[in-house]
Parts: C-alpha cells; structure tokens; sequence
C-alpha cells in the first residue's frame, strides 16, 4: 500500500505521525521526502481548505472511516492481478 501526504514542513505534526503509526501498526514503512514548489502544490485549494482535508483525513484514520485494510497476501493477490490484467 501507498499514501502519499503533501503538506509544508510546518504542518508535520505528532498527530500526523500519530495517525500514521497506526494506520500501519506492525509494518514496516518506508518514508520519503521531496521538496516541492509550495505554489504549485497548494494553488488549487486555499491554505484554510488544505487544513480541514488533512485534518479530516487524520480524523478518518482515528476513527476507522474511509480506510482501506489489506493483508500481505491480499495485496499480494491484487498486484499480481492487477500486472496480469485479469
């Protein structure tokens, strides 16, 4: 599985990091960092509109709303179909 946040350094915090430690509790992630224009990442949306995704997204992730659970092998079993195109 993959997500991908994008946000300003500045609004990286512990609740963030919280939701993401459990969202895959017992797995091994993988972090990455790249910088971007921050004009052309936030252009579409106000600042006061990117907040309250993010901050509904964590909220999704606590709560168990609108997420995603799958097992290795499930995953597993989905790419393989999906790279086969069955």
């Amino acid at each position: 599985m993959e997500a991908i946040i994008k946000l300003k350094p500045s609004e990286l915090r512990p609740d963030l990091v919280g939701a993401i430690q459990k969202m895959f509790s017992g797995q091994r992630v993988e972090i990455e960092i790249h910088v971007h224009d921050s004009q052309a990442l936030l252009a579409e949306e106000s600042p006061a509109e990117y907040r309250k995704r993010i901050d509904a997204a964590i909220e999704n992730v606590e709560q168990g709303k609108n997420v995603v659970h799958f097992t290795g092998e499930e995953f597993e079993a989905l790419m393989t179909k999906m790279v086969s195109g069955n």
